[in-house]
């Protein structure tokens, strides 16, 4: 059995979510190319549980992470296109297709943005503190980026299971 493809229509808040990952991730190239001739040799290349910097590298790290960055947001933007070859709960006929879409589409642009955003958090920090000028991620970065990430996850599961009224 085969999915109907259909062509989702991004709503003003897709658009708004579409446009802050984007200016998150152009906003992370250009911070890093500006202040990268300004860093040390050494940066911090990984945080602890407690988000204490724990070990140190070379600090062309830093590119390796936003070219995941850049990888991931590229990623998940091409996979967008292609909501009929997600994986589902529920089996998409023609009438839930355009509503499982939708929900599957919101949820890939909400991972991307909290994703960009937590790895333009990161690496603020570690140009941060490789100038001196903080202390680390805290101690609420790892609780907030997993309740982040899988209450997004979840609430998307819960909604999509559920039946339109």
């Amino acid at each position: 059995m085969s999915r109907p493809i259909l062509k989702i229509e991004l709503t003003t808040i897709d658009w708004i979510v579409e446009a802050i990952a984007t200016l998150a991730l152009l906003g992370l190239v250009i911070y890093s190319i500006l202040t990268y001739p300004t860093l040390p040799d050494k940066v911090v290349t990984h945080y602890g549980v407690g988000g204490k910097a724990d070990a140190t590298g070379s600090k062309s790290t830093l590119w390796l992470l936003i070219g995941l960055t850049v990888f991931i947001y590229g990623l998940l933007t091409i996979a967008s296109r292609f909501p009929h070859k997600f994986n589902y709960l529920t089996a998409i006929t023609e009438q839930n297709a355009k509503r499982q879409y939708t929900l599957s589409l919101q949820m890939m642009r909400l991972l991307k943005l909290a994703i960009v955003l937590i790895i333009t958090y990161v690496t603020y920090i570690t140009i941060s503190l490789a100038k001196g000028n903080d202390s680390g991620l805290g101690s609420w970065f790892l609780p907030l980026t997993l309740i982040s990430i899988f209450g997004i996850i979840i609430f998307y599961i819960i909604k999509s299971s559920t039946k339109q009224s």
